[in-house]
């Protein structure tokens, strides 16, 4: 079993390229899996998690980079082309965390109506469903590169997924090839996805989840004396309860600084975690093997 550690940055912890690229090296050399590039849709003006994770990309070699993004009010097709640059960007260690964006902030700064909480889990659910068709609607083998024949691709492999929802649809196909990892990770708290839709579920205490990674939130404060040790334990504790860990800083350049120094060396010592290696995706990273392309209609069939 793979068990990996994470670790969650707050939008207005990384403002600027420079910082981006600051904390991503540290995370990287504290030999952590991936980072979770939190977001926040009603600061506008500020750089969204897609592109800080794509910038991020050029600066990192092993460590995944897990956008999240609201399926609110983006346009679903949007965020799964992103990200699957992002994929492409990045040689395969891409992520999304998808969320729901409640409240009138943000729907107000834009003129547009308040979506209800109930629509909201709709859009979510559906948007993922989407995405994953849509990942998949080109094979692996649809860009051929003839160039003599003046052929870029087998058109029989690329597939519209003609999707329906409550609120939407969508008829594809991607307007990118399937990316490195075919399907990138989705991580998605507890509770807020069906089944067979999440490849990693973060909870708050351990469990083992059915047909995903359960990966257990633990906030942080490593300023206080001892307090580094007694991570080291409870991080070897839970190793046989979950997947993984991931941890929320109190204070971001301390706290990380403080993994890298006496955490993850020890944990990596007593074999606890194996840190990523380079060229490694996020699929490897956690343990997850890299699927086949499903064919139209079989996601929607998951939900």
């Amino acid at each position: 079993m793979v068990f990996t550690l994470g670790f969650e940055i707050d939008q207005g912890q990384a403002l600027t390229g420079k910082g981006v690229k600051d904390i991503v090296r540290q995370a990287q050399n504290a030999r952590l899996g991936y980072v979770v590039l939190r977001d926040a849709p009603g600061s506008h003006g500020q750089i969204d998690a897609v592109s800080r994770a794509a910038y991020a990309a050029t600066s990192t070699t092993s460590l995944g980079l897990v956008a999240e993004v609201s399926t609110t009010y983006n346009e679903p097709f949007h965020t799964a082309v992103q990200l699957q640059t992002v994929d492409f960007a990045s040689y395969g260690r891409a992520g999304w965390l998808p969320s729901r964006t409640l409240g009138e902030a943000h729907p107000a700064a834009l003129g547009w109506p308040k979506a209800a909480d109930e629509d909201a889990a709709v859009e979510q659910r559906d948007s993922l469903l989407v995405a994953r068709a849509l990942w998949d609607s080109w094979e692996d083998d649809a860009v051929i590169r003839d160039v003599a024949a003046g052929r870029f691709l087998d058109r029989a492999k690329v597939r519209h997924i003609d999707f329906t929802g409550e609120r939407f649809s969508v008829k594809g196909p991607s307007i990118t090839p399937r990316s490195p990892q075919g399907q990138i990770p989705v991580f998605a708290r507890a509770g807020e996805l069906p089944p067979g839709l999440a490849d990693v579920v973060i909870t708050t205490e351990p469990a083992r989840v059915e047909g995903a990674l359960a990966v257990v939130a633990l906030d942080i404060d490593l300023a206080a004396p001892g307090a580094e040790d007694a991570l080291v334990r409870h991080i070897a504790g839970l190793a046989d309860e979950a997947d993984g860990v991931l941890l929320r800083p109190r204070s971001l350049g301390e706290d990380l600084s403080a993994l890298g120094r006496a955490v993850t060396p020890k944990l990596l010592e007593a074999g606890v975690i194996a840190g990523p290696r380079p060229g490694q995706t996020l699929r490897e990273t956690l343990g997850l093997a890299r699927p086949a392309a499903k064919k139209p209609g079989e996601w929607q069939e998951i939900a």
